[in-house]
């Protein structure tokens, strides 16, 4: 599921989560690609991946929350470690997917620690 979730992405990219204003029209676009994608494959592989790209997506499982979960946490990570541009709004990474961790404290706690580094971050920012 982890390496499925991200075919939507094959033709035309991924949205920037900053950038992101319509979870439906990204969810559009995925699937369109996703489809298109799968058009290649034997129909019994190409159901499978389809199944697994939509449970993902709807997060209907354990399996999908955590892989979703995992999936924001890796966004927030780039920001706190990448060379972002002197106006990067790290507030952003403070409120980012953070409902896809509540069901799990595991997830909780690793939500916390990435928390902190982003307002370490935060805070030397505004000292500069």
């Amino acid at each position: 599921m982890n390496l499925v979730h991200d075919l939507g992405e094959l033709y035309d990219g991924d949205i920037s989560a900053v950038l992101q204003t319509d979870d439906n029209i990204k969810l559009y676009i995925e699937e369109r690609a996703i489809k298109r994608m799968l058009t290649t494959l034997p129909e019994s592989i190409s159901k499978n991946i389809y199944d697994l790209w939509c449970e993902y997506n709807s997060c209907s499982t354990k399996e999908a929350k955590l892989v979703k979960a995992i999936d924001k946490l890796e966004t927030i990570v780039q920001h706190n470690q990448g060379n972002n541009p002197e106006d990067f709004d790290y507030e952003f990474n403070l409120q980012y997917g953070k409902k896809y961790f509540e069901y799990d404290d595991t997830l909780k706690y690793m939500r916390n620690i990435i928390d902190e580094d982003t307002k370490t971050r935060m805070y030397s920012k505004k000292l500069r």
